[in-house]
């Protein structure tokens, strides 16, 4: 489970990220393209990625659950209650819990090609209206859509990697990877180049 801290840093990203997308605000990587793209493909199609996600749907879910617990709920929003009581949960609990997946079994073309059966989280739902979350307080909404919203870019990511989405035939090329207006913040580690060649080499020896 993610730490309070660890949330409160996810949902203040997202709101950077969406404000950025508002104002057009994105950065893009120019330096070294080929190996950034190397290194981000490997991060989205990794095990550790799709754990993540999964830490912050059982975090949006915490969210969720903890709201729909206060009495006046149930009281003054009976259908809500009943519906996300009962069927919404049963789907949302169908994901997998975080540390649940071995990693040895684990590969990229089947559980995170599953995450987006986890809820299609940038489809039209009927969830994705403001009026279907009125029962929570504005600040539990607030929270609520930002941990969703990193979720849908995260599940985007994964499905662009897995299924081969970013190159564009009409460009010739996968930059759109490098502009984070699409991939959401990257969070580029010093010795991002020293782990691609760490990974290139133990595949090359396969």
């Amino acid at each position: 489970m993610l730490t309070a801290s660890q949330i409160h840093e996810v949902v203040d990203e997202q709101q950077r990220y969406a404000q950025a997308r508002r104002t057009g605000d994105s950065k893009s990587r120019t330096d070294e393209p080929e190996l950034r793209k190397a290194w981000l493909k490997r991060k989205f199609g990794s095990f550790e990625y799709h754990e993540q996600l999964l830490k912050i749907h059982e975090a949006w879910l915490a969210l969720i659950y903890a709201s729909l617990a206060r009495p006046e709920v149930k009281t003054n929003h009976p259908a809500e209650y009943a519906f996300f009581d009962g069927p919404a949960r049963k789907n949302f609990d169908k994901a997998p819990k975080p540390g649940q997946l071995d990693p040895i079994l684990w590969a990229p073309g089947q559980q995170t090609g599953w995450a987006r059966s986890i809820l299609d989280y940038g489809r039209d739902s009927g969830l994705d209206v403001v009026s279907v979350w009125n029962w929570m307080k504005d600040d539990e909404r607030e929270r609520m859509f930002a941990l969703w919203g990193a979720m849908s870019r995260m599940a985007e990511n994964i499905q662009y990697t897995v299924d081969k989405y970013w190159f564009n035939p009409r460009k010739g090329n996968d930059d759109s990877l490098l502009n984070e207006l699409y991939t959401g913040p990257i969070d580029w580690p010093e010795n991002w180049r020293e782990e691609l060649a760490g990974l290139q080499a133990t595949t090359s020896t396969r």
